[in-house]
């Protein structure tokens, strides 16, 4: 009888306490994931590491698991910048958690992201390409399939495959009209067109972005890149100045910059200034903000992750932290780079360096990867297809690849212009580059063809005016700022 009892439990036990247990487990899990993403949200990043690890540990072969997972994999590319972790945590979902639809094909797509983050190689493109082409393969009811078929298109445009691009980008918006996704594919499909010589198309593009999606932040990007596209597109058309001075100055008030030698925007939209002896910093308001400490700034650069780096005598210092520039010498002894002109990153982390013998490349810890090209520049640029723009002393532009091949050449003079003293150059956003022309007191403006494309300058007593013009940069918005030592202001124009 008591054998009898026994068995009746057991079975029991298995048709009702199990579910119930099995779904209080469930239940700690999920409560133990969200304690660890609230971890993570409020960068006590340890604790949330280890939390993510002891679902995973504790959850093995579930859904909870599999959530923890991604969430790990994410953290790793999006916070810690460990490629290699993120990396392996998406390959386990791919495989090993394969039968759960959403989190395995965001890590197909996690597993082409990483490979955009690290390189540009063709081969590698193609395998990113395929890594988003398996969520349309073997989870093509999933709700990422939106997203990857935007990295596909990100992919192909990143790659200055334009057109190919836009007809992948418009699988999202035609398929998922109403999908955040959709936004996205819409502003890269508006980049693509104007590197297409197709402004119009452009900013038809960016004003669907604007009528579909108001509620959402992609609205204020196209509001920002139409503005752009009427500035350097139809007002100079209309014999209308492509810019006009705002009456801001930066510092605010009384203050004067001295002895300043190079601009750049930050991912936070602060203006970040170098002088000989100092970093500065204010916000668009033109009040000072806490600056970089650094010794003899001799120039600034966007990082990858929109971080400005300074470049000083034989090193970079990217947030208070020296990297040495060294190469061999023919003998193998190091020579330190003590003549830097100018630098830029590209967006997979590495750097390059203008030196007296040319263009160098640096790994991100700053270790020397060879030289890319002989070009002697004294300032650089970089669009976001990692062409860089380089003004060759005495002479015109030269614009190289990731490979140190010329792309295209700005010639010094041609029939719409000339160059007297070049003094800076940057790209904006949308791949338009601005040449800052002291001798002249002007702003070229050129597309991503090459082609001139308008001349921006301030009559010399009007207020505004920049006769002696040091520095220039362009912020996401499109708006121009130049240092004028004259004024001793950033002087701003929109």
């Amino acid at each position: 009888m008591i054998f009898v009892r026994f068995a009746a439990a057991l079975i029991v036990s298995a048709l009702l306490g199990t579910p119930v247990a099995q779904a209080q487990s469930e239940d700690l899990a999920r409560r133990q994931l969200e304690d660890a993403r609230a971890n993570l949200r409020a960068a006590r990043y340890a604790d949330g590491v280890n939390g993510l690890q002891r679902v995973i540990d504790q959850n093995a072969g579930t859904a909870v698991a599999a959530d923890a997972l991604l969430e790990l994999a994410t953290y790793h590319f999006a916070t810690s910048g460990d490629m290699a972790a993120a990396g392996k945590a998406a390959e386990t979902l791919t495989t090993t958690y394969r039968q759960f639809a959403n989190p395995a094909a965001t890590a197909w797509i996690m597993k082409g992201r990483i490979l955009l983050a690290k390189t540009r190689d063709p081969q590698q493109m193609t395998t990113a390409l395929s890594n988003f082409g398996s969520v349309l393969t073997i989870y093509p009811t999933s709700e990422p399939v939106p997203m990857a078929a935007y990295y596909a298109g990100e992919t192909l445009r990143l790659t200055g495959s334009y057109k190919n691009a836009i007809e992948r980008l418009r699988t999202v918006t035609s398929d998922y009209p109403n999908s955040p996704w959709a936004a996205r594919a819409l502003l890269a499909a508006a980049v693509c067109n104007v590197a297409l010589g197709r402004p119009v198309e452009a900013m038809d593009a960016l004003q669907q972005v604007r009528n579909r999606f108001d509620e959402l932040p992609e609205a204020a990007t196209a509001l920002s890149l139409n503005s752009q596209l009427y500035r350097l597109y139809l007002k100079p058309g209309a014999q209308l100045p492509a810019y006009e001075f705002t009456e801001r100055a930066i510092p605010r008030g009384t203050g004067k910059l001295e002895d300043v030698n190079a601009l750049r925007v930050n991912a936070n939209g602060e203006i970040v200034v170098s002088t000989d002896n100092r970093m500065l910093a204010y916000d668009a308001q033109g009040s000072a903000r806490p600056g970089q400490a650094a010794v003899a700034p001799r120039g600034l650069f966007v990082d990858y992750d929109g971080s400005v780096v300074v470049l000083q005598k034989g090193a970079i210092n990217r947030g208070g932290t020296a990297l040495a520039l060294r190469v061999p010498k023919p003998d193998g002894t190091p020579r330190i780079l003590e003549e830097v002109t100018s630098a830029v990153a590209w967006s997979t982390g590495e750097y390059v360096v203008a030196d007296q013998s040319g263009l160098l490349k640096f790994s991100r810890d700053g270790g020397p990867l060879g030289a890319l090209a002989t070009i002697r520049a004294d300032h650089l640029a970089i669009d976001a297809l990692d062409q860089i723009a380089a003004v060759e002393r005495d002479a015109g532009i030269a614009i190289v690849n990731r490979d140190g091949k010329s792309v295209r050449t700005i010639p010094k003079k041609a029939a719409t212009y000339e160059f007297k003293r070049v003094v800076d150059v940057t790209f904006d956003r949308l791949g338009h580059l601005f040449v800052l022309d002291r001798g002249q007191s002007s702003v070229f403006v050129f597309a991503p063809s090459g082609s001139w494309l308008t001349t921006f300058s301030v009559p010399e007593k009007a207020a505004g005016a920049f006769r002696k013009a040091v520095a220039l940069t362009v912020d996401d918005a499109g708006r121009l700022y130049i240092f004028d030592d004259g004024a001793k202001h950033v002087l701003v124009y929109e």
